[in-house]
């Protein structure tokens, strides 16, 4: 904490040390430093949502309540779980206020959504019209790109006509199968990475993480739902840069693993396929009976206090 709290500043202006100055302006996006402390930040509301969870006042999503799992962060974006009650989904509601209260991190409203599933038009727009957020579409998106496997396809399509045409809405085809251009440049291909054999390998790791126990909340949820196996576990985490050097070894001990960004040993894509399986089933015909909440948090990175990770340190 010394190394956060006690850092001073000197500007040389023609060669000559001005005074020495403490800094007073809050971390803006850009600094490496702040989205490594807004993940401190974001803990906080991670604390008071866990608390949510233990109201007997709740009830967690069915597929969530082995690991009682009522949240998921994305750096800043965060998805709330819960059962399908409107009032289950008002005191996720009102945990996120509490935290903006204390913390001046508050929701885009024009970005957040609520997703339902198993419940009547009707009523989905009278519990979206009680909770102030608008229905969200399927697919869901999380950085502009569907949790679908569609988007693999898209993805090998652009690059295809990108190396053929340079002309997005050329879509004739090419003169060379894409395979044969995807291999290696001492086999007579281009040596492009092919997305779709990139992903099976990545999906290849991730079931060697589950069968493994690999440290994961996705590992975990899995085991939970599919296996009933191991239960949820202590997260492991760190942090960047000059401070990130000293505080990488703390921080295992303070990050929960509901947070799946800037943290090293933590693989975002664990949160974001544990996400999808959930989500996959709001579209389904007998899907659970349940709500879903998108939130994007405004401006993040730009927020970030000294005092208030003062304050959170302390109190961890």
């Amino acid at each position: 904490m010394v190394c956060i709290t006690s850092t001073q500043s000197s500007l040389l202006v023609n060669s000559n040390p001005s005074e020495i100055f403490k800094p007073k302006r809050a971390l803006g996006q850009g600094d490496p430093l702040s989205p490594l402390l807004c993940v401190i930040g974001m803990e906080y509301l991670s604390k008071i949502l866990r608390v949510t969870g233990d109201n007997q006042q709740f009830s967690f999503h069915p597929r969530c309540k082995g690991l009682k799992l009522n949240h998921l962060c994305f750096a800043d974006d965060l998805m709330l779980f819960c059962k399908d009650e409107a009032k289950y989904a008002k005191l996720l509601c009102e945990s996120l206020a509490i935290f903006s209260a204390a913390f001046p991190l508050h929701a885009n409203t024009f970005k957040s959504a609520l997703y339902l599933a198993g419940i009547p038009k009707p009523v989905q727009l009278q519990i979206a019209y009680l909770l102030g957020l608008p229905l969200g579409k399927f697919p869901v998106k999380y950085l502009g790109m569907p949790l679908t496997r569609s988007a693999i396809k898209k993805v090998n399509a652009i690059c295809s006509v990108y190396v053929w045409h340079a002309d997005p809405n050329n879509t004739a085809l090419g003169n060379i199968n894409w395979n044969d251009i995807c291999k290696p440049k001492k086999v007579g291909g281009l040596g492009i990475r092919n997305i779709d054999k990139w992903n099976k390998a990545a999906l290849g790791k991730l079931a060697w993480d589950v069968a493994n126990l690999f440290e994961s909340l996705r590992v975990h949820w899995l085991h939970d739902v599919y296996t009933k196996g191991e239960k949820k576990r202590h997260a492991i985490t760190s942090i960047s840069k000059l401070i990130y050097s000293h505080l990488k070894s703390v921080l295992g001990s303070i990050i929960s693993q509901n947070q799946g960004a800037f943290v090293v040993r933590r693989l975002i894509s664990h949160n974001i396929l544990l996400c999808h399986d959930l989500v996959k089933h709001y579209s389904s015909k007998n899907c659970y009976a349940s709500y879903m909440i998108k939130v994007d948090l405004r401006k993040a990175y730009d927020t970030m206090d000294w005092d208030f990770v003062h304050d959170m340190l302390i109190a961890f």
